[in-house]
């Protein structure tokens, strides 16, 4: 499934990469944090959803995307 599939990725990606920290989109999907912090991963956070608008708040999303520290790998 998904999952296990994920979790393959961050396993390899890991392997690749061992110092990155990884960035996922808030909201994400529940299991992401999980399955990147399970390979071993530094997980955080940069703003995807504006629920105002109901869409993706571009100006927010960039703003954290600007802050991220370089090397991070950051999960679409």
């Amino acid at each position: 499934g998904g999952s296990g599939a994920l979790r393959v990725g961050a396993d390899l990606l890991h392997k690749l990469l061992p110092h990155a920290t990884i960035a996922i989109s808030n909201p994400s999907w529940e299991n992401h944090r999980a399955v990147f912090g399970a390979a071993g991963f530094e997980v955080v956070e940069y703003s995807y959803f504006d629920p105002a608008t109901h869409g993706v708040d571009f100006d927010s999303m960039l703003a954290d995307l600007a802050k991220l520290q370089p090397g991070t790998v950051v999960l679409l």
